[in-house]
């Protein structure tokens, strides 16, 4: 029986699609649906090209980047927190931290760095993961 549903998060156009195809199965069981987002960690992502270019004036223009790379990851969140929450306010699911047995229940999750690294991290407490694909087939 399927009671907790893992449902990633974009915050990009594919997201509805996906969102939909959790809650068909939530449905069917009753099931708890845990959408996740994970986002760019521009430090992360700055340090790594920090390490690989020369020291001088990229690192003020580093900075400019950074800013910029932090702006959008945010930007990026908050579309998925959105598109999250009004989902779950047309299909009548509310927001809970925890499952409800008796219901279809949401919860949501951000995190920041890599996919691969928190996905299977929430993932293994799930008994379905939903993921979209990315880009044009």
């Amino acid at each position: 029986m399927i009671k907790t549903i893992l449902v990633r998060a974009t915050g990009l156009e594919g997201d509805p699609a996906v969102f939909a195809a959790g809650l068909s199965v939530a449905r069917m069981f009753d099931a708890h649906m845990e959408f996740l987002h994970v986002g760019t960690d521009p430090v992360q992502v700055w340090e790594a090209t920090m390490a690989s270019i020369d020291a001088g004036g990229t690192r003020m223009m580093a900075g400019d980047w950074l800013s910029r790379l932090e702006t959008e990851a945010q930007v990026q969140e908050d579309n998925a927190r959105q598109a999250v929450e009004g989902f779950c306010e047309r299909e009548g699911v509310p927001i809970h931290p925890k499952f409800d047995p008796n219901r279809i229940s949401a919860s949501w999750h951000t995190e920041r760095g890599s996919e691969l690294k928190w996905l299977p991290a929430y993932g293994r407490e799930a008994d379905l993961i939903v993921v979209g694909r990315s880009g044009a087939a």
